[in-house]
């Protein structure tokens, strides 16, 4: 739950504040990745939730699935990530 920010209401305060740490913190890679001309021109922000969203696809459906973390489709999700954020 802390990958989906838009249900932070499901979240205690302890739990908001991870996540906002995570997001925060996400950004800041994401901003030294854009000014190394690494990741996509425009707001942080918004290629942080992208990245974020296709993560926690993969992460629910390991969830879900059973499936082990280093299973291939989650491999392949993870890459799936950063290769909607890169330039």
């Amino acid at each position: 739950m802390v990958l989906h920010f838009s249900e932070d209401r499901h979240l205690d305060e302890t739990s908001r504040g991870v996540a906002r740490e995570v997001q925060e913190a996400l950004q800041q890679v994401i901003a030294a990745g854009e000014s190394d001309s690494l990741i996509r021109a425009g707001p942080a922000d918004l290629w942080a939730r992208v990245w974020l969203a296709v993560v926690a696809v993969a992460a629910e459906g390991v969830r879900t699935n059973g499936g082990a973390p280093d299973h291939p489709q989650a491999a392949q999700a993870l890459q799936a990530a950063w290769d909607a954020i890169k330039a």
